[in-house]
């Protein structure tokens, strides 16, 4: 997520990213962002997943951001309490929006 890091920190937001989805806890637990964006599918363990262990961490907004079907995605985002989903289809652009949206500042922090 490189290219949505230097997006959003563009954008004004303060960004933490976490090399695998193993360190996200740990990331988390030191940064405390304002919104979490996630991919659904990643190595090792999918966004589907880490979510469910997040929500038991913390409330901490979630947003899916992936390519999988839409309507795929926003069942997902469903599935899961303060959690969204954005396709990378409709643009990092959507992505950015919904976080001012979620958080009500391009001045958060958001953990990728």
């Amino acid at each position: 997520m490189d290219r949505t890091a230097v997006y959003l920190r563009a954008k004004g937001f303060l960004v933490t990213s976490s090399e695998n989805v193993f360190g996200v806890a740990s990331t988390i637990g030191s940064e405390k962002p304002d919104a979490i964006v996630l991919d659904v599918r990643m190595p090792a363990l999918d966004g589907d997943k880490v979510a469910s262990v997040l929500s038991r961490m913390c409330s901490i907004p979630i947003v899916f951001y992936s390519a999988i079907d839409t309507d795929d995605g926003e069942a997902l985002a469903a599935e899961h309490e303060n959690a969204r989903f954005v396709s990378k289809g409709a643009g990092i652009r959507c992505l950015w929006q919904r976080l001012v949206e979620i958080t009500g500042s391009s001045r958060s922090a958001v953990g990728l």
